[in-house]
């Protein structure tokens, strides 16, 4: 199984498909299944642009939104992680992960731990939200 992972994506999954894709040709390989790592941008229209918080030179619709239409379908397997720059509407939706497009799964959110940034060290500390039951209300 191959597996390559990204960082930030910004919403531009088409140009990390495309070079995904030359990545293939060129190295004679299949990749199974791309990993990305924060900063996703799984904004899927206007009202979701609105909830990123990023400061407005940088709010674009980009192209996950096509992806989300079913205009466009990932070619790999894609799981990503969400950062600090997400439309926190749309994954709150998510909170236990789930499928925002087709081949394309939101596990959770990514948080940094601040101490190692002044370390020029980058520890990923990922918070997997398990859910609440309530184990009085058996029959």
């Amino acid at each position: 199984m191959c597996i390559r992972d990204r960082g930030c994506a910004h919403g531009d999954l088409t140009s990390i498909y495309n070079a995904l894709a030359h990545t293939e040709r060129s190295a004679g390989i299949k990749v199974d299944l791309l990993i990305c790592c924060g900063d996703f941008q799984a904004v899927r229209n206007h009202q979701d642009l609105q909830c990123v918080a990023v400061p407005d030179k940088y709010r674009s619709m980009h192209n996950f939104y096509k992806y989300y239409s079913g205009e466009l379908e990932a070619p790999v397997l894609t799981l990503f992680v969400g950062g600090n720059h997400e439309a926190s509407n749309h994954l709150h939706e998510l909170s236990h992960g789930g499928w925002v497009a087709k081949n394309i799964w939101y596990l959770s959110l990514i948080h940094i731990s601040e101490p190692t940034r002044l370390l020029s060290i980058s520890y990923a500390v990922f918070c997997l939200k398990k859910k609440q039951h309530n184990h009085s209300n058996y029959h």
